[in-house]
């Protein structure tokens, strides 16, 4: 875990984590005197760390820290709710990757009814990430769906990224001279997607469309921006109106496909008894990206959505659905797809 302050959210996740695992290790980025002396009153290993802005160089430097065979990866603001007894099934030697379920729930509390996805939170040793703002593991590994669930409060998330605050401070500002600018408010709305607040996002990327015409480029970053994060917000039924509205015109866009595949394969994971209806629009929209292509030309436009994230998706939705076979040969045609050299793969796009 990196830390920054958040003495009681850092203890919740501790405390739902140690039955279960060998060591817990917080790489510490500059946490007040305060919060050190909370984190030395719980049987943790705080190491002192550097904040960054690359926020994968935090990330890779507490996994070095930890120098253990598997890593459990959680924020301050997440903890356990279920399946934890499984971790200590884990073997050494690990070659694979596994996926846990991820549920915000807001006041703490989780329901059935919450957003949630998937993502690769057990780590083999050797797994790095990439990326820095968005960073993300990356490897070249199978990946198996694990009966953990974490829980997370619907807060801003990775809030050790503190200093992010003042390019916010900084466009507010701007706003302030120039309100209603297009570009401000999607720059805005940039800045609060990377720090989770996806519904506050949503609504900055939403009033920066009224303010450009429907055939400008630079529509398209917005849309997508906003489609995403209605879905991580767990606001359906506006992305559902956002693609109903701007369906039509983002066709050709592998970028907007991509994502209502992801707004699909969310209701279909919180609306179970709708699986069977939800799963083949799921599989025809990810499926249609690798029709599409690539369009790295569209503003906003994210590399793989048109090959090999899209082609990793349909993976990992068929592992849900118990197709094991026809995912595995989505993991092999993902593998194929990848373009950077390391020849490491992206889980989820």
């Amino acid at each position: 875990m990196v830390t920054r302050d958040e003495a009681d959210l850092v203890e919740r996740a501790v405390r739902s984590a140690q039955p279960f695992v060998d060591e817990t290790v917080l790489l510490d980025v500059g946490s007040g005197d305060a919060a050190l002396e909370r984190f030395a009153q719980l049987d943790v290993r705080v190491v002192d760390g550097r904040w960054s802005e690359d926020a994968a160089r935090c990330r890779n430097a507490a996994l070095d820290a930890a120098d253990a065979d598997w890593n459990l990866v959680l924020d301050p603001e997440e903890w356990l709710a279920e399946g934890a007894e499984g971790l200590r099934s884990l073997t050494d030697g690990p070659d694979q990757v596994g996926l846990v379920e991820v549920r915000r729930a807001p006041g703490g509390v989780h329901e059935a009814d919450h957003p949630r996805h998937l993502s690769p939170r057990l780590l083999p040793r050797g797994v790095r990430f990439e990326g820095a703002y968005r960073e993300e593991p990356v490897f070249d590994l199978p990946v198996v769906r694990t009966d953990l669930v974490v829980a997370s409060d619907d807060t801003e998330t990775g809030r050790w990224r503190a200093d992010r605050s003042r390019n916010e401070a900084i466009l507010l500002q701007a706003l302030a001279v120039r309100p209603g600018d297009p570009t401000l408010l999607t720059q805005l709305a940039d800045e609060m997607r990377l720090t989770g607040r996806y519904s506050e996002a949503a609504e900055y990327y939403t009033t920066a469309m009224t303010g450009v015409a429907a055939t400008e480029e630079s529509r398209h970053a917005m849309v997508i921006g906003a489609l995403e994060c209605y879905t991580k917000a767990g606001l359906l039924r506006d992305a559902v109106a956002l693609m109903d509205e701007q369906g039509a015109a983002w066709q050709h866009s592998p970028d907007f496909t991509f994502l209502l595949g992801d707004l699909f394969f969310e209701m279909m994971l919180t609306t179970p008894d709708l699986g069977q209806e939800l799963a083949p629009l799921v599989e025809t929209a990810w499926r249609r990206c690798l029709e599409l292509g690539e369009r790295p030309d569209l503003a906003g436009a994210v590399h793989g959505r048109g090959s090999f994230l899209a082609a990793q998706n349909l993976y990992v939705l068929y592992l849900v659905l118990g197709r094991n076979d026809e995912a595995e040969e989505w993991a092999a045609r993902a593998s194929t797809m990848r373009i950077p050299a390391s020849s490491v793969g992206r889980l989820l796009g």
